[in-house]
């Protein structure tokens, strides 16, 4: 996956003391998630891609706040709500759950 090799580019760049490159490689990973959010979700290991999906946002915004750069740290963590369960879990089905019915 392009992604995996950005981020990992990216964190060769962090070892390396050199977080302008970091930053265009963790900018590269996420344009291709973001074209790709739902094909990427299509697979059959839909939750080994997620955790390895959100290690990658959290290295990512890791990387922002060391860097000083907290506005474009909360804005990645924000994008990252809509990559996780919600888009995961399947079609909902909320009549066949039954809520718990309390006495008063």
């Amino acid at each position: 996956m392009r992604w995996s090799a950005h981020a990992g580019l990216a964190s060769v760049a962090i070892a390396q003391k050199q977080p302008d490159r970091a930053a265009h490689h963790f900018e590269a990973a996420l344009a291709v998630i973001e074209k790709n959010r739902s094909d990427l979700l299509k697979t059959d290991y839909k939750l080994s891609f997620l955790s390895r999906l959100i290690a990658f946002y959290q290295h990512y915004v890791d990387a922002l706040v060391d860097q000083g750069r907290i506005e474009r740290a909360l804005e990645v963590a924000n994008s990252s709500r809509g990559v996780s369960w919600p888009n995961v879990r399947g079609p909902r089905h909320p009549q066949s759950r039954t809520r718990p019915r309390f006495n008063d």
